[in-house]
């Protein structure tokens, strides 16, 4: 959870560091908007598929939630950024 609000029609510049498989920060326009670890969630190891920007399954498996609006200008690095780095 994070106490960073989102408006309606309004756009944002988020970023998602993560570190090794398990420690992950989200920014929002440049400000640490929320972090947390979950052990494996980030594992690329054996992935044969490709990754889903914009959309995921529900945690109990059942359904697809998407992301309803445009995405632009997608960056995916093969390091963690520091913080200074995002914004």
């Amino acid at each position: 959870s994070s106490d960073v609000g989102v408006t309606s029609n309004t756009w944002y510049h988020a970023a998602l560091v993560v570190r090794g498989n398990q420690d992950q920060q989200l920014f929002i326009n440049g400000q640490l908007a929320a972090s947390m670890s979950i052990a494996g969630v980030a594992s690329t190891a054996g992935n044969t598929g490709g990754i889903t920007i914009g959309g995921g399954w529900y945690p109990d498996g059942k359904g697809v939630q998407r992301f309803n609006g445009p995405i632009d200008e997608v960056v995916i690095y093969n390091r963690a950024l520091a913080s200074e780095e995002v914004g």
